[in-house]
This record gives structure tokens, sequence and C-alpha cells, in this order.
């Protein structure tokens, strides 16, 4: 589950945000459960209510998960919202052992 702190600069002169976000994980079957995209957007709510003005996004221990999840997440950080590419048939490069 996402997580978030609040730091105040050293000169006290604002408040960064770090949300931590172990995984890009969602809702059970049944509809029950959270998704990473309403935990951090209510981690937001609460970081811009403590002063924020810098948000950090911590995924350094992000195991992955749900790419329509990631998608979204990304999308509603970027105004312009995101898009995604795939590829069918993977071949390796001829410079490359």
């Amino acid at each position: 589950m996402a997580s978030a702190r609040a730091f105040e600069l050293a000169d006290g002169k604002g408040v960064v945000g770090v949300v931590d976000l172990p995984a890009f994980y969602g809702k059970n079957p049944d509809g029950s459960g959270s998704s990473p995209t309403k935990d951090v957007e209510q981690l937001l709510e609460k970081l811009k209510a403590l002063g924020a003005t810098a948000i950090i996004m911590d995924l350094r221990k992000n195991g992955g998960g749900l790419l329509t999840e990631a998608v979204d997440l990304a999308g509603t950080l970027h105004p312009q919202g995101l898009g995604t590419a795939g590829a069918r048939q993977l071949r390796p490069h001829p410079g490359l052992p």
C-alpha cells in the first residue's frame, strides 16, 4: 500500500512530500481493496494540506505489478496523460552478446 512522508526543507522555506509506492497493485476480483492511483491521489491531497510544493515518487522498492495501474497513475500525474507501446516480437541486437 502506498504511504507518504513530509519533510521541511533545511532553510524552513518549503515542504517536500515523499510518496513510497511498493507495487502497482490492483483491486481484488470482487472490487474491494484499493488501487495505487486512488491511494496516491489521497496522499497528494494530504501532502498539499501540509504545504508540500514538491513531490518525490520513491519507486526504489517497487517490484512492478499491473501495467494498467502504472499507466493510470502516470496519467493522473501528467496533465496530458500518457500512452503505452508494446512489442510483439523482439530480436536480439547483433551488436550485443
